[in-house]
C-alpha cells in the first residue's frame, strides 16, 4: 500500500490496470517519498520492444477505468529490467533505492 497524504493507494491494483496497455511488458509500483504528502507512487515500467507510453496515455487509461488513484498523478519510470532479490522477484525496496536516487539527482 502506498500512503500518499493519508489515502491508501493498492500497488497492485494500479499494477494490473497498468498492464492491461498493450506497450506494458512489466510494471512494479512503489511508493517514493514526497515533501508534500510523505509518499507518491511510481510506475516504473519496462516496455515491450519497439513500443512507447506516455504519462497522457496512462492519465487517459485511468479515466477509461475510473480510477482515482492514476489520475491523481504518479510518475513513471521507464525501465529495461528490475533488481531482482536473492528470491527471484522483484525488489522493490532496491527499485525506490534506484528512483530515489535519480530523483533526488534533478
Amino acid at each position: 500500500m502506498i500512503n500518499r497524504g493519508g489515502e491508501k493507494i493498492s500497488a497492485e491494483e494500479i499494477e494490473n490496470l497498468i498492464l492491461s496497455h498493450p506497450a506494458v511488458k512489466n510494471v512494479a509500483c512503489i511508493a517514493v517519498p514526497d515533501p508534500d504528502l510523505g509518499e507518491r507512487m511510481c510506475a516504473c515500467i519496462i516496455l515491450r520492444d519497439g513500443m512507447s507510453i506516455t504519462f497522457d496515455e496512462l492519465k487517459a487509461l485511468s479515466r477509461r477505468q475510473r480510477d482515482r488513484e492514476v489520475q491523481a498523478g504518479p510518475t513513471q519510470e521507464i525501465m529495461s529490467d528490475f533488481p531482482l532479490s536473492t528470491f527471484g522477484k522483484v525488489s522493490k525496496k532496491d527499485l525506490v533505492a534506484t528512483v530515489s536516487a535519480k530523483m533526488a539527482a534533478g
